[in-house]
């Protein structure tokens, strides 16, 4: 198969993997959040794009988790519905990029006019783009799915050891599709656990949350100035 249709099989297949107090925003839909039925698939679509723009991509981050703000609803690793407006046309197309969060069904704080936006996200995509350009790098997750606490879809929580094994196999998957990609960062201990446990040697640099965005910020620099 091509590299298109490969990739549209592991979406795919990433859309049908389930877990309890886990959302996969390619198979399952928000039912209070969401703008209707068709958000999954839109979500696919977001990430199909996104992926078959970057086989020649030549570095990878990998952060741990889907978070909330972001992949939840863009369905696409540390990047949310806001940056489709931040960074329409140069990166995302607006007939190939779609929110697919609803401001009318949620509560107040969650009627964000232009959807979501990600700490995380806007600054990683605000630091690679100074140095690269849009498909140089990629990003992805160790655990690709948004973890949550029970009954509350609308937070974030580190997945479990047992998580990471059961979803360890995508991580590895998708490493394949990019074998010409040089660098390999590592955003966190938990990403650098599970691309050693693959027999990778990544970087590493402190997530960009929780204080780390200097430290972040002077490493991709450093790097790729």
């Amino acid at each position: 198969m091509s590299f298109s249709e490969n990739i549209k099989e592991f979406v795919d297949d990433l859309s049908t993997w389930h877990s309890e107090d886990v959302f996969n925003p390619w198979g399952e839909s928000d039912k209070e959040n969401d703008i209707g039925s068709d958000a999954p698939r839109k979500r696919r679509s977001n990430l199909i794009n996104y992926l078959q723009q970057r086989e020649k991509a030549k570095i990878i981050l990998v952060a741990e988790a889907l978070g909330y703000q972001g992949g939840h609803f863009s369905g696409i690793a540390m990047t949310s519905e806001r940056d489709f407006i931040r960074y329409t046309d140069k990166v995302f197309a607006k007939e190939n990029f779609h929110r697919t969060s609803d401001k009318n069904k949620t509560d107040v704080k969650n009627r964000i006019k232009d959807g979501w936006t990600e700490p995380t996200g806007t600054v990683v995509w605000k630091t690679m783009l100074e140095y690269l350009s849009p498909t140089d790098w990629i990003n992805w997750n160790a655990f690709a799915f948004h973890p949550h606490k029970h009954n509350e879809i609308l937070t974030n929580r580190t997945p479990s050891d047992k998580e990471l094994l059961d979803a360890q196999k995508y991580l590895s998957r998708f490493l394949e599709f990019f074998p010409n990609a040089k660098v390999l960062v590592a955003i966190g201990n938990k990403a650098k656990l599970q691309l050693e446990e693959l027999g990778r040697k990544p970087e590493c640099v402190r997530h960009p949350a929780n204080g780390g965005k200097p430290e972040f910020v002077e490493y991709i620099k450093g790097k790729f100035k």
